[in-house]
């Protein structure tokens, strides 16, 4: 798996959680963000190249930061 193969599995992971821990499907995602949930599973499965607008968005519907989505790595 190559670097950017890894940063899109952990951030798909990473908002799967934040999105289970507030007890949200993917169609609520969908409906707050616009994202379909056919993306919104891709996305989680780390299937989807994103945009930078579109991590914010979903952070944003999840009232979580990005550094919440994705932590600095400590060194």
């Amino acid at each position: 798996m190559d670097e950017k193969q890894l940063i899109l599995k952990r951030l798909g992971e990473r908002i799967k959680a934040a999105r289970k821990g507030q007890n949200l499907t993917q169609l609520d995602l969908e409906i707050v963000t616009g994202i379909s949930n056919q993306d919104i599973s891709k996305i989680e499965k780390g299937r989807k190249d994103l945009h930078f607008t579109t991590v914010v968005r979903i952070a944003n519907a999840l009232g979580i930061t990005l550094n919440d989505l994705y932590p600095p790595e400590s060194k």
